[in-house]
């Protein structure tokens, strides 16, 4: 009898031991995160539960870990914490991420809203401004805390939070482990747009028409940046019929070879006289310097010119000097123009990529390549106009509308999307940085043939009414023409 029991003994020592308990399986949705969770470490106990409720202590855990897990030297300050969770509840709120709930309590198992985790990526991500509108388009609007609405709204805008389908949010609802690791990876992903954010302020200091001190303070401000970034600047002065005087801000990177490709980055840096101009267009120019800074070390054997023009409200007259200066040499050269005009603002959702008439260019192909999200369409109104007419295939990103502020005093820089301007600079600059690699064949070819003999071509998204006079038909093309008759 023994030797039998011990002959058990013996095979149950041998066996393989019991198999844990099979994880759940992650949503299709989730698996992007859930790759980049096992990239950054997060543990299998978080990623074993992706249906499971996050709580207050699950979640400080989570940006523990997603943090490196950081060396904790400080005391825990909450009585009701220990244990599994310790370290990460004491690195969160040291960090400013979370807190307690007074009295020298934390509550880790307590579940956590969606409205709370938003709010604690948003403090993660330096409590960032947002604009005051986009919680209208769900029914459940009202439900946010009055605390969580900047926080919120930031999510949004950020896409880092969306809601839950048939117009609700949700906002007091729980969150899963997956849905919280989805929002945590688009908050890591997302760009730093600090000095977005403050070349936005500062060109939106003053309104910046053609000859005004706004406008020169702006050239001003371009120049110094441009060169910081270690680019040669010149300022090209343009006065127009009424002896205004304001300058085109031309930062140049260039190549070796005296022939080589010629590619433009550009916006215009002007407003309207009553408006600061915070989306039309100090967006634009503000995304100018955003790729500035991505392609300012790139190694390049293409000539990089970044232009921001003056007086494109009245005409694209900035825009029209320019490419009148150009010599034969420059005009040959020169294989493609990407326009940066009115991005991010209120009443958007998505970005253009335009062409005079809407048909595809090998710039607009290319951008589309880098971005697929990017929809083709057709614009005149802006400064590719006038590249385009001079012989140099030529694209304008903007954003899907006029938005609700267009040439309005609340025109301001706290009403933008600066994600979505970040999104756009850094698409464009990874087209640059294609174009300038010394594997990329020269475009000067491809840009001839779609450049020269291009024509205004007319179409239903681009209307000239019969009474327009020759001056302004003349600005909304961007170029200049005969009168051929008159009724």
């Amino acid at each position: 009898m023994k030797r039998f029991c011990a002959l058990l003994l013996c095979l149950a020592l041998a066996a393989p031991p019991a198999l844990a308990a099979p994880a759940d399986a992650w949503p299709d949705w989730a698996e992007e995160a859930l790759s980049w969770g096992r990239e950054v470490s997060i543990s299998q106990e978080l990623l074993r539960v992706p249906e499971e409720a996050v709580t207050r202590g699950m979640a400080a855990q989570l940006l523990y870990e997603a943090a490196g897990r950081p060396a904790v030297a400080e005391e825990c300050p909450f009585s009701d914490v220990s244990g599994a969770y310790a370290d990460a509840v004491v690195w969160a709120a040291s960090q400013g991420y979370l807190t307690g709930v007074g009295d020298g309590i934390y509550e880790p198992s307590r579940p956590v809203t969606r409205q709370e985790f938003a709010a604690i990526l948003w403090r993660r991500a330096g409590s960032p401004a947002a604009a005051a509108q986009g919680l209208n388009q769900f029914q459940d609007a009202a439900a946010v805390a009055e605390w969580a609405r900047v926080p919120v709204l930031w999510s949004l805008q950020a896409g880092v939070m969306a809601g839950q389908g048939a117009g609700l949010l949700a906002p007091g609802g729980t969150i899963t482990v997956a849905e919280a690791l989805v929002m945590l990876e688009r908050a890591h992903s997302l760009p730093d747009v600090a000095q977005l954010r403050a070349d936005l302020e500062a060109l939106t200091a003053s309104h910046r028409p053609i000859g005004s001190q706004g406008e020169a303070d702006a050239v001003q401000y371009l120049r110094e940046r441009f060169e910081e970034m270690g680019y040669t600047v010149t300022l090209q002065p343009y006065t127009d019929s009424q002896g205004r005087t304001g300058h085109n801000v031309i930062a140049v990177r260039a190549a070796d070879a005296p022939d080589a490709d010629i590619l433009v980055l550009s916006a215009h840096h002007d407003s309207v006289p009553t408006a600061y101009g915070a989306n039309d267009n100090a967006s634009g120019a503000a995304a100018l310097l955003y790729a500035a800074e991505a392609l300012k070390d790139v190694d390049t054997d293409t000539e990089l010119r970044l232009i921001s023009f003056t007086d494109e409200e009245n005409g694209k007259n900035g825009s029209r000097a320019y490419t009148a200066s150009l010599t034969e040499e420059e005009r040959a050269r020169m294989v493609g123009n990407i326009q940066f005009d009115m991005l991010g603002g209120l009443g958007s959702d998505s970005t253009l990529v335009c062409t005079m008439d809407g048909e595809a260019n090998w710039v607009s192909d290319l951008l589309q390549k880098k971005n697929p999200e990017l929809t083709r369409d057709a614009e005149t109104a802006s400064d590719h106009a006038s590249l385009q007419l001079a012989g140099v295939p030529s694209v304008l990103l903007m954003q899907d509308g006029q938005g609700y502020l267009y040439h309005s005093a609340a025109d301001t820089a706290d009403q933008l999307d600066l994600y979505a301007i970040a999104e756009a600079a850094e698409t464009a600059a990874a087209a640059a940085a294609e174009v300038c690699g010394a594997e990329t064949a020269s475009y000067q070819e491809l840009a001839r043939e779609q450049g020269e003999g291009y024509t205004y071509r007319q179409t239903r998204q681009n209307v000239i009414y019969f009474s327009s006079s020759k001056a302004d038909t003349e600005a909304y093309i961007g170029a200049a023409g005969e009168l051929a008759d008159t009724w």
